[in-house]
């Protein structure tokens, strides 16, 4: 919950400052930013969370259109006895409406490859074992990017990831997925 305040703050903040003349809203772009990553295992009712990161870049063909690809991560998602990892790539068009030079509000749509990583341990009996699954599914997103400079602006973002994912053994089930990536970050507007 302090997360979110924060990010509001500083939303409540840009909005109150005064619009820059000439901010650039077309051609290449890419940033990043720290997320919170929630991973919802559907079936076994595990929902697990915690904090990662993001990438992100693409092209804006207009002031409205544009292509964007991102990479999300978190590690440490498990609990005492496992190290769960999950990454997702996810790509597609972008559609932004433009409030002001300063306020950029932005919707996106598209596809997303996920993969997990779980490394099983049990200390009382020194074994271990590894469990990787993959899949494709889709991905929807909001969010909004507030220009601090012609170039350079804060960028705040919700992305909803839902995803079938096939295990490498046969030793384990296949397993529905849904991700929730909030993430505030920075990034630059060539």
């Amino acid at each position: 919950m302090k997360h979110v305040l924060k990010a509001w703050s500083v939303i409540a903040t840009l909005c109150a400052m005064p619009a820059l003349a000439d901010t650039e809203h077309t051609g290449f772009f890419i940033g990043g930013g720290v997320s919170n990553v929630d991973l919802d295992i559907k079936h076994v009712n595990e929902n697990l969370s915690a904090t990662g990161f993001t990438l992100y870049g693409g092209y804006n063909f207009s002031n409205w259109f544009g292509i964007e690809a991102s990479v999300s991560a978190a590690t440490d998602l498990g609990d005492n006895n496992s190290d769960l990892t999950a990454a997702a790539f996810t790509v597609g068009p972008k559609l932004s409406y433009i409030i002001n030079d300063t306020i950029t509000l932005f919707a996106k749509a598209g596809l997303a490859s996920v993969a997990l990583d779980d490394d099983y341990y049990d200390d009382d009996w020194d074994w271990g074992d590894d469990a990787d699954y993959s899949g494709l599914g889709y991905s929807f997103g909001l969010g909004s990017h507030f220009a601090v400079t012609k170039h350079l602006n804060i960028r705040l973002a919700y992305e909803y990831i839902n995803a079938e994912l096939d295990a490498d053994s046969r030793y384990y089930n296949d397993i529905d997925t849904e991700l929730s990536v909030l993430s505030l970050g920075l990034h630059y507007q060539f």
